[in-house]
């Protein structure tokens, strides 16, 4: 959108459809109007390049991805070698596959890197 207001009338337009075709309720509290470049959604963040908007993986998401691999791989969990290697893999190939939308294989590089140096 061009102008706030522009985005308020689209958010108004957006919420009665919602509301009155679809039955749907809108949290307020969740819902606002914001530049897109602001806005966390689902793990993702946006950004401009060369005037087209792209994808990329929120600096949260990548700290909560180490977190999870530091828990799976913490030197007191107990089990097999390859139980842990068979869960860190399993969590790996599913966060890749929910994040492949993102245009930042740099990212992927650097934890690709940390998982190795773990």
């Amino acid at each position: 959108m061009k102008t706030q207001r522009a985005g308020e009338r689209v958010m108004e337009s957006v919420k009665e459809f919602l509301e009155k075709k679809l039955n749907l309720k809108v949290n307020p509290k969740k819902s606002k109007v914001e530049r897109a470049w602001r806005v966390k959604f689902l793990g993702y963040s946006f950004h401009k390049r060369n005037g087209e908007t792209m994808l990329r993986i929120a600096n949260r998401t990548k700290e909560r991805f180490m977190e999870k691999i530091r828990h799976l791989t913490k030197r007191t969990r107990s089990g097999k070698l390859e139980d842990i290697v068979k869960s860190v893999n399993q969590y790996v190939i599913g966060w890749i596959g929910y994040y492949r939308l993102a245009t930042t294989p740099s990212v992927y590089k650097e934890l690709d890197e940390w998982i190795r140096r773990r």
